[in-house]
């Protein structure tokens, strides 16, 4: 049968122990649950205890008790200028919500499996002179939004934007993030959509490492930095472009890509470009480019395109001579070139930027391989 509550004044936990000050009452400031023990310096709350006892660390849950329900809350909680950098600690779960951050120095945390979803809008906007960082979350869009906006002005970018562990999933071919004005990214161990387009504009120092893309869209013109000086700077090391890279670097921002494996490649008219042990499909170049054990299936463009090792075939019809012409102009006539055997006599005529003349003894009817070394 049902007994009346039981009503106490406070619970003294084992009060003969050594630890006599295990005591459960209630807080006289917010009515709600106080936990004494002589191992801590004074008394908790149990809100203390569900959410964090740590300063500037912030808990949210969609299904278990913590201090805010939804990663809106929490965010709204952080001062508009904070004197230390904040933690949101989010546990697993998926979040339906659309996230505007404006709130400098935060770092979002998921705790296992932490999607974050929008069926329309964006899905995370990110705005203001801020500082962004989010480690181990999947934010995802089931509409024609993007999963990740970070938009800043050229008076007053985004500082810096950190995604590590992280998977954007788009639908279709809406893009999986679009970034403008950013000062700083950096890009680690995450997977950022197979399908659509992930896009960086006046992006002044731009790393990724370890990364998936869908397709890869890069520009930066250092002549639109009039108030912030940027770096203009870009790298990429061991990433895969699942479809196609776009890049337009204005001279005199660079850009080197380390063990990249992409789709075809288009770079613009200035800039400098460095790919490094890696494999494309198609490159067309108008900058200066440079490659080194990196492989294309073809070339074209003006150039010019300095590669370490550049293979091909020349055919004579009946004559001594062949002019051959790169598909891509070097930047000089700083090269080496080999010729198979064919048991005649074989000399190197004229060398220059666009190309070399190959001259037999006699005459020669036939293709031959060559190679030019840098």
């Amino acid at each position: 049968m049902p007994q009346p509550p039981l009503q106490i004044d406070a619970i003294s936990i084992q009060p003969d122990s050594a630890l006599d000050d295990l005591i459960i009452s209630r807080d006289p400031t917010s009515g709600g649950l106080l936990f004494s023990d002589g191992t801590l310096a004074g008394p908790v709350t149990l809100a203390q205890l569900l959410a964090s006892s740590i300063d500037n660390v912030l808990i949210v849950s969609a299904t278990g008790p913590s201090t805010y329900a939804t990663i809106q809350d929490a965010l709204d909680a952080v001062p508009a200028i904070p004197a230390t950098p904040y933690t949101v600690l989010v546990h697993a779960g998926v979040y339906e919500e659309n996230i505007t951050w404006t709130k400098p120095d935060v770092t979002l945390v998921g705790i296992g499996n932490v999607v974050i979803t929008a069926a329309a809008g964006d899905t995370i906007t990110i705005t203001g002179e801020i500082a962004a960082r989010l480690h181990g979350i999947t934010v995802a869009n089931t509409g024609a939004g993007t999963c990740l906006v970070v938009t800043g002005v050229e008076a007053a970018r985004v500082v810096s934007l950190v995604l590590e562990q992280c998977t954007l999933t788009p639908t279709g071919a809406a893009a999986s993030a679009t970034l403008t004005f950013v000062k700083t990214v950096l890009l680690r161990d995450c997977i950022l959509g197979d399908t659509g387009s992930f896009l960086s504009t006046q992006t002044g120092n731009f790393r990724a490492y370890n990364v998936v893309f869908p397709s890869l869209g890069v520009s930066y013109d250092p002549a639109l930095d009039v108030t912030v000086a940027v770096e203009g700077y870009h790298y990429m090391k061991d990433c895969r472009v699942v479809l196609n890279t776009t890049m337009t670097l204005t001279t005199p921002s660079t850009f080197e890509g380390h063990g990249l494996a992409t789709g075809s490649v288009v770079l613009g008219s200035t800039g400098s470009f460095l790919f490094r042990n890696g494999s494309s499909t198609t490159l067309v170049t108008n900058s200066p480019t440079t490659t080194s054990n990196h492989s294309f299936s073809s070339v074209s463009g003006t150039g010019p395109l300095d590669r370490d090792h550049t293979r091909g075939t020349i055919t004579f019809a009946g004559g001594t001579t062949v002019a051959h012409t790169f598909p891509v102009p070097q930047s000089d006539a700083l090269y080496m070139v080999s010729v198979e055997s064919v048991g005649k006599l074989a000399t190197v005529g004229t060398k220059i930027a666009t190309g070399f003349t190959l001259i037999f003894d006699t005459a020669y009817t036939g293709t031959i391989y060559y190679e030019v070394i840098r």
